[in-house]
């Protein structure tokens, strides 16, 4: 994705082969510079985020949320 395309709240999914956290959907919670902070959907700790950049993320279709 391009910096300019991510927005606050937006679900996305990790596009980072080699990393450990390739393949996992979660939610952008801040955008600082080029950086753009992540809550991972299986991370049960609310306030915790991990650093992508947007070249990283990928869009997922606007759907609801399944409930687990």
């Amino acid at each position: 994705m391009k910096l300019e395309d991510i927005r606050y709240g937006q679900r996305i999914q990790v596009n980072a082969p080699g990393l450990g956290d390739h393949g996992q959907v979660g939610t952008i919670t801040r955008v600082r510079d080029v950086r753009c902070f992540v809550h991972l959907d299986w991370d049960q700790r609310p306030r915790h985020a991990v650093v992508f950049y947007a070249a990283d993320l990928e869009r997922l279709p606007d759907e609801p949320v399944r409930p687990r």
